[in-house]
């Protein structure tokens, strides 16, 4: 379990017209319930931050304590922002969300289901096999394959895991060609695309890509308990650090780091249609439908619920 956590919070309303002191209450009974150290919590109302605290510590060893500027790990809500940038694309008319995703890559393999939309990457209903359950889940390699190439290759001889548009499953070689597309038609790495066109506009000066091998100013680390070491059962669970690699190819899927008010920041670019029109927006916020014609359970913003 991670122990220090970022929590963003939207319409919460729960915190948003409570005082205070119950603010304070409720969240130090989660903190206690939860055993997390340190959180930061910014709530937004009406396109407006109505709400920013801190509570408790951001780095254990050092009792450093959360402040505003402290830094967290928001692993797959990084997703989002990669959706968001796609968004912006088909706004601009550099792709269309109903088209293939062979039409624009010429490297998707010809073993996998050439009807494969980006819609279905967006909305997890593509079948592909996912990329993650190959990786080590702490290095992100496959056995000695450590370079994207070589990670393409074994996932490409993989079959597909249902025809597209048939099911429902969160898969991250979705996010990882949702970055390819942004790369080719943004004319820039996807990192410098997102700084540009999401970070700046939304005044986020505190978010960057990075994970365990990277220094981040103001980092919070994750923490989480081990009743397992080693192979060694433990008597009593243990804290311990929460080591993770997100390769550069794969942090389209899990790789940011943000502060809660900078997310807040995000959050109202978004509501005062500075990233994205309206009408962009109300597509993200649209399922799309399954072959059967059900709701997808996921809009093309990966998730993201209307504000």
């Amino acid at each position: 379990m991670k122990n220090t956590l970022l929590i963003i919070l939207s319409l919460f309303s729960l915190l948003v017209f409570a005082q205070d002191q119950e603010i304070d209450a409720i969240i130090k009974r989660e903190m206690k319930e939860r055993k997390i150290p340190g959180l930061g919590i910014s709530v937004v109302r009406n396109g407006k931050m109505v709400l920013s605290k801190s509570y408790g510590t951001a780095n254990i060893q050092d009792s450093i304590p959360v402040t505003a500027h402290s830094v967290f790990a928001i692993n797959s809500i990084t997703k989002v922002f990669t959706a968001t940038g796609i968004m912006k694309l088909a706004e601009e008319g550099k792709l269309i969300l109903s088209d293939p995703v062979s039409k624009y890559l010429d490297f998707f393999p010809s073993n996998w289901d050439s009807s494969v939309t980006i819609n279905h990457l967006l909305t997890h209903t593509s079948g592909l096999p996912d990329m993650l359950k190959l990786l080590d889940q702490n290095t992100g390699s496959v056995g000695s394959l450590k370079n994207e190439e070589g990670i393409w290759q074994k996932l490409i001889s993989q079959p597909m895991d249902f025809k597209p548009g048939d099911a429902f499953s969160y898969n991250q070689t979705n996010a990882y060609l949702l970055g390819k597309l942004i790369d080719k038609f943004s004319g820039k790495p996807f990192a410098v695309y997102f700084e540009e066109h999401q970070f700046k506009p939304a005044g986020m000066r505190n978010t960057v890509f990075g994970d365990s091998r990277d220094v981040i100013q103001n980092f919070a680390p994750t923490y989480f308990w081990r009743k397992n070491i080693d192979g060694r059962m433990l008597e009593n669970p243990v804290l311990i650090h929460n080591y993770y690699e997100f390769p550069y190819f794969r942090r389209t899927a899990a790789g940011l780091n943000s502060t809660a008010e900078d997310m807040a920041g995000w959050i109202i670019a978004l509501q005062n249609e500075k990233l994205l029109t309206r009408s962009s927006l109300e597509k993200m916020w649209s399922p799309i439908v399954f072959n059967n014609g059900k709701k997808t359970p996921w809009s093309p913003g990966l998730g993201m619920n209307k504000f």
